[in-house]
């Protein structure tokens, strides 16, 4: 018997010419099995009076693997539903596919059209496929036949490709059985995508997608714009059409060599940097690394003994130069994917503590530079595409900045007086960029003034991230002097304030809390100890008297009943009943996490989960490549969390981070004060990104 196999999503219009082409076939022992992806028209009806076994289906790949599934026959057809079989086809097929031998088999297309154009179009692309089959075997989905022994050997269709399902799935098939396309039939299909998107256009994107499955598998995003069911959404103008497609994509430039070697960071310490050569240019970049840093992160790998005091990076220099380099020589710098995925398997661990997350960084941001290069984008545009899975398709998005946080008091790790809040952040509310980074620094300077008038020249010495470390103990006693300063330049309506509390820094370890059993967390905090609900207070306290936006790791990164806590209490809105309406009297504070997220999906997935935050912290060495980096950003945005993309306290010159808070549409950065060369390096990029977005999209 042979199994026909039809995935269907609302085709009424084709699918009964389908059927009465099966219903005079001269072979008749087949099945007609109907793998239904919820059609809301008549289609189901239809297959119903036309006796076919109907099941639930869903993407082609989920509707012919469900099909299989409840199939009889030992042969396999899977067909789409606008194609019309002449009477003998199937007579055809089973005696070719078993005279042949065959164990699976695609089919040569007709058009059903008269026109001249759609039969060239057709013939180059049957050339193709006879020319190609021998060493990339690969069959459309409009006709497969195959043993049902060999799809249920390799697993069916992968259910993750949303396009080109069918040419994976035909080329593991012919892995293990042989693979031929058959000479005797061609299977007539309808002309109902070229009609609605155009000769040329369609013709194009299949040689794209031609090249791209050639070059990197499966296609498991949406960067063709695939729909699956009958066409009925507007059709695209040409214009639209031709301003999609990036034409001027070298595909084919390649790792030629990497180079990585040890330079210092902003603090004076190890750090690396990597220099990759492709398509005749060069491309640098260079990792930071944090002084407060979470339990969770990625590790970064140091060579220990006394040279740099055991800061020095040369071991991981070494993995860059002889592990990591040779395995990706000689791939392609668009397919950040493959390349990141490469490695980690090499590193194969976790935590990276292999290779070190200051590694794989430095080599996949230099992968992503000359992603960009070979695209001939800009870097956030390259980010923003791989943001969205696109690699051969031009985005047409309109790019919004982000808004800077301005480090403009440091303490804690970052500083050596005794604060215990790390960061004292202003936050500008104006409508653009650069008159952001305007207030930021009147506010900084003014409050440079301030401060040195009040305690003198040492109290403008600056912390590791440019923000000035004041001899002050109190933290109200800060955001007091930086709302002075904001009302001297007449900036007081024109700002918020962000905290890092970093509130693990000060948190004591359970030693110091005998007896409590973890219920009763301490923080040692301002001279006195508090516990997670006492040091809530304080933090409600500050909320009542100063324009607060953001909380940044307010308690310890495993105090999650704290970021609960917060979450409930000043994370969302407070409403007063005056008479039958209600007042807004407090905006919601936004409850971020950083050592306590650690850029790590599992950890913002556990957080969102449990409702213990509402934005994340993005920092790319604390998980180690691009790609995961990517991911949690996309994974918080889809919760619709606040993300926050951030520089590290040892930080240098590279302005990476200015392109990825673009390309992933972060809500924040910072980057620390408008102060020093490797914190300005990255607001400097961010004014250079509003300048070419303003010129390209005069509508922002």
């Amino acid at each position: 018997m042979i199994s026909i196999i039809i995935p269907t999503l609302n085709e009424e219009r084709n699918l009964p010419l389908l059927l009465e082409s099966l219903r005079n076939q001269t072979y008749r022992d087949f099945e007609v099995i109907i793998a239904d992806a919820n059609s809301k028209d008549k289609t189901r009806e239809i297959a119903k009076e036309w006796g076919c076994k109907i099941i639930d289906g869903g993407l082609p790949g989920v509707g012919r693997n469900r099909g299989a599934e409840a199939a009889k026959g030992e042969i396999l057809i899977f067909l789409d539903s606008d194609v019309v079989l002449p009477p003998d086809f199937l007579e055809n097929v089973f005696k070719e596919f078993k005279g042949r031998k065959l164990d699976i088999a695609g089919c040569y297309v007709q058009p059903l059209t008269d026109k001249d154009i759609d039969n060239l179009l057709y013939g180059f692309a049957n050339l193709y496929f006879r020319l190609t089959q021998f060493f990339l075997p690969q069959a459309a989905g409009h006709c497969i036949v195959v043993k049902k022994k060999i799809h249920q050997k390799i697993n069916g269709f992968d259910e993750k490709i949303k396009l080109t399902e069918d040419f994976d799935y035909s080329k593991r098939a012919a892995e293990i059985g042989k693979f031929r396309f058959l000479e005797k039939v061609k299977i007539p299909v309808s002309m109902r995508r070229l009609d609605q998107e155009g000769r040329m256009t369609m013709a194009t994107k299949y040689i794209l997608i031609g090249i791209y499955f050639a070059l990197f598998g499966g296609i498991k995003s949406d960067i063709f714009k695939y729909r699956f069911s009958h066409y009925g959404k507007k059709k695209e103008t040409l214009k639209e059409k031709i301003e999609s497609l990036n034409f001027n994509i070298n595909i084919t430039s390649r790792i030629k060599s990497i180079k990585a070697r040890e330079i210092l960071d902003s603090r004076g310490e190890p750090t690396i940097e990597v220099e990759l050569s492709a398509n005749g240019s060069k491309f640098k970049a260079s990792v930071p690394s944090g002084a407060s840093k979470g339990k969770f992160e990625a590790k970064e790998l140091r060579d220990g003994g006394k040279r740099h005091q055991g800061k020095g990076v040369l071991r991981a220099v070494a993995g860059i130069n002889e592990i990591i380099a040779p395995k990706i020589i000689g791939k392609y710098v668009i397919n950040q994917i493959k390349i990141d995925g490469i490695i980690n398997k090499l590193d194969g661990t976790k935590d990276k503590s292999r290779l070190g997350a200051n590694s794989a960084l430095a080599v996949s941001m230099a992968v992503c530079r000359a992603g960009a290069e070979a695209k001939s984008v800009p870097l956030y545009q390259h980010l923003a595409d791989i943001y969205s899975e696109k690699i051969l398709i031009f985005s047409k998005k309109k790019f919004s900045l982000p808004t800077p946080c301005f480090n403009v008091i440091n303490g804690g790790a970052h500083a050596g007086n005794q604060l215990d809040v790390q960061e004292f952040m202003v936050v500008p509310q104006m409508d653009s960029f650069a008159k952001n980074l305007e207030e930021g620094v009147k506010i900084y300077q003014c409050l440079k003034g301030l401060l040195k008038d009040k305690f003198g020249k040492s109290a403008v010495n600056l912390g590791d991230e440019g923000g000035f470390a004041p001899s002050l103990k109190r933290t109200q006693d800060c955001l007091s002097l930086i709302m002075t300063a904001a009302k001297k330049v007449g900036s007081t309506k024109k700002i918020k304030i962000g905290l890092d509390v970093a509130a693990s820094q000060f948190y004591l370890p359970p030693h110091h809390n005998i007896g409590s059993r973890g219920r009763n967390k301490k923080y040692h905090f301002e001279g006195k100890k508090f516990n997670s609900d006492q040091l809530l207070n304080f933090y409600k306290n500050l909320i009542k008297k100063f324009p607060i936006i953001f909380l940044e790791d307010p308690f310890d990164e495993e105090d999650c009943a704290g970021f609960q806590k917060a979450q409930k209490t000043i994370g969302k809105k407070v409403f007063r009943s005056r008479g039958a309406s209600k007042v807004l009297v407090r905006d919601e504070v936004l409850i971020l996490g950083d050592d306590f997220l650690t850029t790590n999906i599992e950890r913002i997935t556990r957080a969102y989960r449990e409702e213990a935050c509402s934005g994340t912290i993005i920092k790319p060495n604390q998980i180690g490549t691009v790609i995961e980096t990517i991911e949690a950003a996309k994974l918080a945005k889809s919760y619709d969390w606040k993300i926050l993309v951030s520089h590290r306290s040892g930080d240098t010159a590279d302005s990476f981070i200015a392109d990825l808070a673009v390309g992933v549409n972060a809500d924040f950065i910072k980057s620390g004060a408008p102060a020093r060369g490797e914190r300005v390096a990255k607001y400097n990029r961010l004014l250079e990104i509003e300048e070419e977005i303003k010129k390209k999209f005069r509508s922002l």
